[in-house]
């Protein structure tokens, strides 16, 4: 995948996620526990492939995408 498509991708993502998702993404990012794996947020978070799931230690990992994305949210500020 070139860059210009990922970073395609990445813009994608973060029109579609809610503000209840930012915020989850930006909670595991900083998490140094565990988190509610229960959460809404995380299924939809799993399935726009910004988080993966640890089931072994209750947690959830960012992903590339997860971090690209965090970081182009960072320069906007």
């Amino acid at each position: 995948m070139s860059l210009k498509n990922a970073l395609d991708r990445i813009a994608y993502k973060m029109i579609m996620l809610s503000p209840h998702e930012f915020s989850t993404l930006m909670l595991i990012s900083h998490a140094a526990q565990t988190i509610d794996l229960g959460l809404a947020e995380i299924d939809a978070l799993v399935r726009h492939q910004l988080i993966l799931l640890d089931s072994e230690q209750k947690r959830a990992i960012l992903t590339p995408y997860g971090c690209r994305l965090l970081e182009m949210l960072s320069t906007w500020s």
